[in-house]
């Protein structure tokens, strides 16, 4: 999608501000690094087969059971890792440059916070932290193909591994259930972040306790394990939300903010559209609300990755 690559003549700040900006992408960056949930990784240092030995190693992959419960995984220093940025580039720059031109457009950040979440977005980037939107040990629904069929079975989340690629160079993630309801099946069941809502969805008893009713659509996990902005279009309206605002596309693919999630997952709306409240995307929206505001916190933000597109 086209974004504006011209700001304002006079910047007033993100603030109240409806119109969408890369600065905006920068405090939706900001959120999404202060609140997703971090778990902290080796991967790209090097070990030695033998103790004070050649650094013939190197730690490629990661491995949670629980919480202190973790293991490094080792292979050849010949293997190729991807330090590739998660985040996809808008208005021509990079998320490091977005970033930091949001965190130098404020006298409130000190030099101290401006470094400290620069380097968690570089250490993201490569590997050395890794987003955990679920946590081990909580229960899923989960479709376990048998011999005869596929039937949902709920089951712990037994451990999440990620791996490198030996082709591509790309981490790879493996979120591995642990079966024992049916022999029919394997012990082991393993997953992608991306079968999420597809393949094993939230339980009542699980990962999100409060789940009740749910829209399973809305919802679209990136192989990183964070989740895509979600675009609601009803043929004449079309409204994006992501970990921080709602926006509003005009047909000239202007883009117009409408909305901001505030404090306690409420949204504060904008009167910046005319009418756009009593619109069928909208109204879908508020009907759904309860999905998005579960999943909130690890929502890409707008532009840095694909979208989730719905039509209604």
């Amino acid at each position: 999608m086209d974004v504006r690559s011209k700001g304002c003549t006079q910047c007033i700040g993100v603030g109240g501000c409806e119109k969408y900006c890369k600065l905006h992408i920068g405090e939706a960056l900001e959120r999404l690094l202060n609140e997703v949930t971090l778990v902290k990784s080796d991967i790209g240092s090097y070990r030695s087969t033998v103790r004070n030995g050649k650094l013939d190693l190197i730690v490629s992959g990661h491995r949670i059971d629980a919480p202190g419960e973790e293991t490094y995984i080792l292979t050849s220093t010949s293997t190729m890792l991807d330090k590739s940025s998660k985040f996809n580039n808008a208005y021509n720059q990079n998320v490091v440059s977005i970033l930091t031109e949001y965190l130098n457009s404020s006298i409130k950040f000190t030099p101290e916070y401006k470094a400290e979440l620069l380097e968690r977005l570089k250490e993201i980037n490569i590997n050395r932290k890794l987003p955990l939107p679920f946590k081990t040990h909580k229960t899923f629904d989960v479709d376990v193909e048998t011999s005869k069929e596929v039937k949902q079975f709920e089951l712990p989340l037994d451990h999440i591994k990620w791996t490198t690629n030996k082709q591509t160079g790309k981490l790879e993630a493996q979120l591995v259930f642990k079966n024992e309801y049916t022999s029919a099946a394997p012990k082991y069941i393993p997953m992608k972040y991306e079968d999420y809502m597809i393949n094993f969805r939230p339980s009542k008893n699980g990962v999100y306790t409060d789940v009740g009713k749910y829209n399973p659509d809305l919802i679209r996990a990136t192989s990183f394990g964070l989740f895509k902005p979600i675009q609601i279009s009803d043929g004449d309206n079309k409204i994006i939300i992501d970990n921080t605002y709602l926006y509003y596309i005009a047909s000239n693919n202007a883009i117009t903010i409408i909305g901001k999630w505030e404090s306690g997952d409420k949204i504060k709306g904008y009167n910046s559209v005319k009418g756009i409240e009593k619109s069928k995307a909208f109204k879908f929206i508020k009907d759904n609300l309860g999905t998005i505001r579960m999943h909130r916190k690890y929502i890409v933000p707008f532009n840095l990755t694909e979208l989730n597109p719905i039509d209604i």
